[in-house]
């Protein structure tokens, strides 16, 4: 839940327990703030800093959305109070999530997965208050695969249709650069490269992956996050062999000529190792040596001392 639902929550049951308070003065505050309330027609401005004003909207807004006049949610208990308003505000979060990431193409997976998610909320009736977490985090351990899980769930792979992105290049024109018949996405880096040898793997999708993997969570996981790993080492591998090809038979010595070329500039050799017997002769060096010490100077004598720092008494 996001810090804005979490303030709104806090609101809400402040304003509950406010109707079970027996100050009288809290009492007498929320009748002057009522009886003062002005008017749609009067308020030019609104203001956030008018807590009773924003509550009262606030509560005005859960009240049409749950059905439930104001008396009624306050004469809730706090349990079931808690229980509505959360699932209010989760569903309006739900919302700005689902609009806000169907903007984004890399995100379609995952618009695919909240649209699921609300699917089956609507046939068996559940009113989810909190998002449920990705349904690999429970059985993987290793941080490498869940980061690398994240990443290809998410999007955010540095394959060719996220790094194109990142240089401005046309979408049409992310092209493999192994295969080069497709576009080189999620999908396509998962089943889809022919150049790839290792296992593929079907879908990262809950909706895809729930009837494959119930009863077996642990070895379905980490299986799936192993064959991954397997596809994007080959793809790093092959990748690396293909800049290390060298553009012109020319440049074939270059590691060699660099060598030679480093031994005439006069690079310091390396000093010869030194005896075991002569090792404990040398001077200490480093972090571990002594530092020199520093001649004390005399102070000069006077009617109070004697030269050797003592009180004359």
């Amino acid at each position: 839940m996001s810090v804005e639902s979490k303030a709104k929550r806090a609101r809400l049951m402040f304003w509950w327990r406010l109707g079970r308070t027996e100050s009288a003065l809290m009492q007498q505050l929320e009748k002057q703030a009522h009886e003062h309330k002005l008017g749609a027609e009067q308020i030019t401005k609104s203001s956030q800093y008018n807590w009773w004003r924003a509550t009262d909207d606030l509560v005005e807004h859960m009240a049409s959305i749950s059905g439930y006049p104001a008396d009624t949610l306050r004469a809730m208990s706090k349990q079931k109070f808690r229980r509505v308003i959360n699932h209010i505000l989760w569903r309006e979060e739900f919302d700005r999530r689902v609009e806000q990431c169907q903007s984004s193409t890399r995100l379609e997976s995952y618009v695919a997965e909240l649209q699921h998610l609300a699917e089956e909320d609507a046939v068996w009736g559940s009113q989810r208050t909190k998002w449920p977490g990705a349904p690999y985090l429970a059985y993987v351990d290793n941080k490498f695969h869940a980061r690398l899980l994240a990443m290809t769930r998410l999007g955010l792979l540095p394959i060719e249709i996220e790094t194109g992105r990142w240089h401005g290049i046309p979408r049409a024109e992310r092209l493999c650069r192994l295969c080069g018949n497709c576009i080189g996405d999620t999908k396509h880096f998962l089943h889809g490269c022919e150049k790839l040898t290792a296992e593929r793997v079907t879908s990262l999708e809950s909706k895809a992956t729930y009837t494959e993997a119930r009863g077996k969570e642990l070895f379905f996981w980490r299986g799936v996050a192993r064959r991954v790993e397997c596809r994007w080492r080959e793809r790093t591998s092959a990748l690396r062999k293909q800049q290390g090809e060298l553009a012109h038979p020319a440049e074939a010595n270059d590691a060699e000529v660099c060598e030679k070329i480093d031994s005439i500039i006069g690079l310091k050799p390396e000093p010869p190792a030194e005896e075991p017997g002569n090792a404990s002769m040398r001077e200490p060096h480093g972090k571990g040596a002594a530092k020199p010490r520093k001649k004390l100077q005399k102070r000069p004598r006077s009617f109070w001392h004697d030269g050797k720092q003592n009180m004359v008494k």
